[in-house]
């Protein structure tokens, strides 16, 4: 059940397009900690939503992060059922994460995902659902990995990102850096994205004036 429940999580956001990442109770314990501006920190990523997929059991430690995240503005949506144990085997108590939004399903899921800020969005071509993206932003620019999820089929869509930009693409094989292909229009940079099956693509995406870039730049890039 609970292998079903997380898969279905995963599967959900992936869906949506969503930025996320996996996280584990004993990394969080390790590294886990809720910065000055009320963003939940696990090493050197911030993060201003988390989600509960579904889970039976709770560690102390993590309900205790979660419960000063909330108080300090974070998001915490529990998808499907609430913890009902905490890891010595006590009950929850029913308000422990009281402030906490409840989804039951992928749509409220989405909805609620919906109002959190964005900065960036993916138009999945044809309804598909399978490109896992992991974005990054340092200074101006901002760093965007696509993996296709799906090993049988090519996927595509585009990437839309506020503000006119230009785009490199990063070459795995021999670690080169080229223009990409983008075109604005009503405030927005769209890239165009197809990958192969199992493929995968990193762009970086800077200050420009959103049209696709003249010459490659001179840059040593470690490969992927």
């Amino acid at each position: 059940r609970a292998d079903a429940a997380f898969n279905q999580t995963i599967l959900a956001l992936m869906g949506m397009g969503a930025n996320f990442e996996l996280g584990d109770e004993d990394t969080i314990a390790e590294m886990g900690a809720v910065d000055a501006d009320g963003a939940f920190v696990v090493g050197k990523m911030r993060y201003r939503t988390v989600i509960l997929p579904d889970m039976r059991f709770i560690r102390r430690s993590t309900l205790a992060l979660l419960q000063t995240f909330m108080s300090r503005g974070g998001r915490v949506v529990i998808y499907g059922k609430r913890p009902e144990f905490l890891d010595d085997g006590s009950a929850l108590n029913e308000g422990a994460l009281e402030g906490a939004q409840r989804a039951d399903s992928t749509r409220e899921l989405e909805e609620y995902l919906k109002k959190a800020p964005q900065t960036y969005r993916f138009e999945a071509r044809n309804g598909e659902a399978w490109v896992q993206i992991y974005a990054q932003r340092k200074g101006d620019e901002r760093l965007f990995f696509l993996t296709n999820a799906n090993c049988r089929e090519r996927a595509a869509g585009s990437l839309v990102v506020p503000g006119q930009m230009e785009c490199h693409c990063f070459e795995a094989l021999d670690g080169s850096v080229s223009p990409y292909p983008v075109r604005s229009e009503d405030g927005f940079t769209r890239v165009e994205v197809e990958l192969e099956a199992g493929g995968s693509l990193m762009l970086r995406l800077r200050p420009g004036n959103g049209q696709t870039a003249a010459q490659p730049e001179p840059e040593v890039v470690l490969p992927l």
